[in-house]
């Protein structure tokens, strides 16, 4: 392959680069470092905020960024610094949890100071769904009073919909803020963030 001209490759995580368990080959290592010997950057691009990538892409020494959260967050690894940021104005995040809650949906958001989850979680139905989910994060009673009373900044809002004629209907109406953009990124999961974040 002729890769005049390409000094950089962003590589999605999930179901691209990463195995169902969430490892690397060694081929797979071998080939990212061999071309960053070559002169290439590469960035890991994820939905993921910084701390799903510690198991994984981070091992790869010499990796100097990463985009996080589907663009909502570019980090300079070395200090972890936040190079870029774009967070969903807090006014607007609780509209889109009001609205999402309203729905048979588990709830997640990446925030400046870590991951939540609504109580949700405790859910049997969400195991069932989606069993390949990670149960890392902290649980909240209720996911809108801990925004209004921490005031974290709000990075993006995740929501795994336990009913397939709810999906459906999220994902024809979209967005309820117009600020804030919504994917639909596996069956039954929705993410969302600010409309200028991305991670393309």
């Amino acid at each position: 392959m002729d890769r005049k001209g390409i000094r950089l490759a962003a590589l999605d995580l999930d179901g691209t680069l990463l195995h169902e368990d969430k490892t690397i080959s060694a081929y797979t290592l071998s080939v990212i470092q061999r071309l960053m010997k070559e002169g290439l950057f590469i960035v890991p691009a994820t939905g993921r905020n910084l701390s799903g990538l510690k198991d994984n892409i981070l091992k790869v020494p010499d990796i100097p960024y990463a985009v996080c959260s589907n663009g909502a967050q570019v980090f300079r690894l070395c200090d972890r610094k936040v190079l870029y940021e774009a967070a969903i104005p807090m006014d607007e995040a609780l509209d889109v949890i009001r609205y999402l809650g309203g729905y048979p949906t588990c709830l997640y958001v990446h925030m400046d100071q870590g991951t939540w989850r609504s109580a949700g979680w405790r859910d049997p139905n969400l195991k069932k769904r989606f069993p390949f989910i990670r149960q890392k994060e902290q649980n909240i009673v209720n996911l809108e009073e801990f925004l209004l009373k921490t005031r974290y900044q709000v990075i993006k809002i995740g929501a795994f919909v336990l009913d397939d004629g709810a999906f459906v209907k999220l994902t024809e109406k979209g967005s309820p803020v117009p600020s804030v953009t919504q994917f639909r990124t596996g069956e039954g999961i929705l993410e969302l963030n600010a409309f200028t974040a991305s991670k393309a």
